[in-house]
């Protein structure tokens, strides 16, 4: 269909099916041929709503997409953005934007944890992560931050299908090229921040000058989810915002055995990269797809080590 040809009341608007700080998301049907979108209503008093249409249509102009970055830089993993809708009544009298996208039947990553029991298998986890890594790499590669990485924002065309990963929700994206010296508004949620993110609210709060934070806090994120996928947890559990902030800034991150015990090496290792303190020697999206974790051969000797530790740990059982 094409995207010029969506306005407003040409949708039948169903439930909801997201919201945040820039707006909802609701299901929408085309009243003539019945096909399914996802459409964000962001209110135009909404100080992002500019920000995010200018996001989406850098990325999703056919410009940008195909004559500038080429195959090798698709959008495969991101949400597709068919564009906005036009409304019908005179501009003075709309008040909000009508962002379309394609309507992603499979749920959010959150979804897929909790079928799971709580956590994945590596193997599952491997399946997604590569994903959105790539998806991130699109983003980077653009000098776009998504700036809001998390279990909801990572979605599934079909959840039976994990090779069908999208990043969604650019409503916090930061386009780099525009504001070179970084995100200056710590956006997202506070358990996916890193150090620099802390740093960046904390100077807003009680500084004249704000430590901005760039790209790289997506990395941090990706880790935390990371941890979060393989152990059901959190890496830095805490009581309240100031506890939170203290242990991302100072603490190590921890493996616990009892809980760690079958999780391979290669993946702790990728997961104390990406949780580094320092966001200049934290791995890149380009690092973290050369990762030996990412590599099946690698990842596969990996995976038969754990098999075979735990077998140890079973007969070294048996035997007291």
């Amino acid at each position: 269909m094409d995207p010029a040809s969506i306005r407003v009341d040409s949708l039948e608007f169903r439930e909801e099916i997201g919201s945040g700080a820039c707006g909802t998301v609701r299901r929408a049907l085309h009243r003539k041929t019945g096909q399914e979108f996802a459409v964000k209503v962001i209110p135009n008093s909404c100080a992002c709503a500019d920000t995010e249409s200018a996001v989406l249509e850098k990325l999703w102009s056919t410009r940008s997409t195909r004559k500038k970055f080429g195959r090798r830089r698709s959008l495969d993993f991101i949400v597709k953005y068919l564009g906005a809708a036009k409304a019908s009544a005179p501009e003075p009298q709309v008040a909000s934007q009508f962002l379309v996208f394609d309507y992603l039947k499979g749920g959010d990553l959150a979804t897929l944890l909790e079928r799971n029991g709580g956590c994945l298998d590596e193997r599952t986890a491997k399946t997604v992560l590569l994903q959105v890594v790539k998806g991130l790499q699109s983003l980077h590669s653009r000098n776009i931050a998504h700036c809001d990485l998390k279990l909801s924002n990572i979605a599934f065309e079909n959840l039976d299908n994990l090779s069908s990963v999208r990043l969604i929700d650019l409503g916090s994206a930061c386009d780099l090229s525009v504001s070179p010296a970084g995100v200056k508004s710590p956006v997202g949620t506070p358990v996916y921040w890193g150090p620099e993110v802390v740093r960046c609210f904390l100077t807003a709060q009680f500084c004249s000058e704000v430590v901005p934070y760039s790209k790289e806090a997506d990395l941090w994120a990706l880790g935390v989810i990371m941890y979060k996928l393989l152990s059901g947890q959190l890496p830095f559990p805490a009581a309240d915002m100031e506890c939170l902030f203290g242990r991302i800034q100072s603490s190590a991150v921890l493996f616990p055995e009892n809980i760690w015990h079958e999780v391979s090496f290669h993946a702790r290792d990728l997961i104390r990269k990406l949780l580094e303190k320092d966001p200049k020697q934290r791995i890149s999206c380009r690092e973290a797809l050369k990762h030996p974790w990412f590599s099946s051969a690698k990842y596969d000797r990996a995976l038969a080590f754990g098999v075979w530790r735990k077998m140890s740990h079973a007969l070294a059982a048996g035997t007291q």
